[in-house]
This record gives C-alpha cells, sequence and structure tokens, in this order.
C-alpha cells in the first residue's frame, strides 16, 4: 500500500506487517500489527 503519515511523509509498505511500521521523518507507529492485517493509523493513498 501507499500510505501517508500526518507530518506528510509517504512510504510502501505491506498491510500484513508483523512487526509496528515507523514513518522515516517523525518516527510515528503507522501501521499495528494484529495477527492477521496490521491497523493503519494513516492515510491511505493507494493500495498496489
Amino acid at each position: 500500500m501507499h500510505v501517508e503519515c500526518d507530518c506528510g511523509a509517504d512510504a510502501i509498505v505491506y498491510g500484513d506487517a508483523k512487526m509496528p511500521v515507523k514513518c522515516v521523518k517523525c518516527g510515528k507507529v503507522i501501521i499495528n500489527p494484529q495477527g492477521g492485517r496490521g491497523r493503519i493509523d494513516c492515510k491511505i493513498i493507494e493500495v498496489l
């Protein structure tokens, strides 16, 4: 997925992350793992 953090940085991430994914710019956790699919705490721009 192509996602955008609240700070404006964008990233390409997997929706089923096994570890927390942090924003490279501000360090906020943008995806929290929850067993299967991760909880996305940012804006989804595009599903790839």
